[in-house]
């Protein structure tokens, strides 16, 4: 059935009253946009910088540290003469003590020296002084600067002269090595002389001597150039009756010192690691800043630090060291979100 002219009529009307308000709109929306002013957000609340007071405690600095095991240093077989090699005494490979000999050079020397000539009265020669030709022959032989297994780079009959070269002598000792931080070696504060070393899926754990910090030496580019650095590293002996492979990965475990009752802090409180550092009393007031105060220190085991002198248990501290500079801020810090 037909629908009524009329009623076809009023629909048209209504979809075109309906699509001129849509257009409309959108040419408000685009080209006359909201222009009443909105508002400044103004923040109601007050920052406060968390403090906190010192507490009693007990703390010991265990410091566990991830080593790496390493074959000691092989050392070079110097010449210690001139001369020619006539002989070896043992055959490349070999394993040898320290103090062994390991080859011989023989030196030859020729020198002219005066003789005194004796007067001759049967056929008139007067007697004076004269130059003749002196040879001397020497044998020195080169020792083992270590024990280890010895590698020869040189043959018989070889001319050879002074602090040369002859070859190399590969350890069978081992030690353990770890880089460290300058801020781990304050920590430690005193080194004690061994370590315990433990390898995993290896021998049970056992002790290395002659703990000491040694440096390494790197070169680095730099805008003006080479330049060279060292990186603090931290060493013992493994002992030789330890059956240890180069290159295997351990853990270096240093029984540290211990303090009871002592009044601790947390290292974020505190500027500062060693012997001396500064705690910040809060801002008295709006607009002024924390208070810095001097503090002797103890021990810390990376989390807490002893405060030994300068402060009581009843004082608030910032929890937090303010910043100093704006450059080095980590967007993170606690302290830098606040505005510190």
């Amino acid at each position: 059935m037909e629908a009524h002219p009329t009623r076809k009529l009023i629909f048209s009307i209504i979809r075109l009253m309906i699509g001129a308000v849509i257009a409309v709109a959108l040419v408000k929306f685009a080209f006359f946009p909201h222009q009443e002013p909105v508002k400044e957000l103004q923040g109601q609340g007050q920052f406060v910088l968390p403090t906190l007071t010192a507490e009693r405690g007990d703390i010991k600095n265990d410091t566990t540290f991830d080593a790496t095991v390493l074959r000691d240093e092989a050392k070079s077989v110097k010449s210690t003469a001139e001369g020619e090699i006539v002989h070896f005494f043992v055959a490349d490979g070999a394993q040898v003590e320290q103090g062994a000999p390991l080859l011989q050079v023989k030196t030859t020397t020729t020198e002219q020296v005066n003789v005194t000539v004796p007067a001759s009265e049967e056929n008139g020669a007067e007697g004076g002084v004269e130059q003749q030709s002196v040879t001397s022959i020497s044998y020195n032989n080169v020792l083992a600067p270590m024990s280890g297994t010895v590698s020869f780079d040189a043959m018989l009959k070889q001319q050879v002269t002074y602090n040369d070269a002859l070859g190399t002598i590969v350890p069978a000792s081992f030690h353990a090595s770890v880089n460290v931080t300058p801020d781990q070696l304050y920590a430690l504060q005193s080194i004690p002389q061994e370590a315990e070393v433990v390898i995993a899926d290896g021998p049970a754990p056992f002790m290395c001597t002659n703990l000491h910090t040694t440096s390494a030496k790197s070169t680095g580019q730099s805008a003006d150039g080479a330049s060279q650095s060292s990186t603090p590293i931290l060493t013992c002996d493994i002992p030789v009756d330890q059956t240890v492979f180069d290159g295997i990965k351990a853990k270096l475990n240093i029984a540290g010192e211990q303090v009871t009752d002592a009044l601790l802090l947390p290292v974020t409180a505190v500027e500062g690691r060693f012997r001396e550092g500064k705690v910040y009393l809060p801002a008295e007031g709006n607009g002024s800043d924390p208070t810095p105060v001097v503090v002797k220190l103890g021990i810390n085991d990376g989390s807490r630090v002893v405060i030994t002198e300068g402060l009581d248990e009843n004082t608030e501290v910032l929890e937090f060291v303010p910043r100093t500079s704006q450059d080095d801020q980590d967007p993170n810090d606690p302290m830098t979100m606040m505005g510190y």
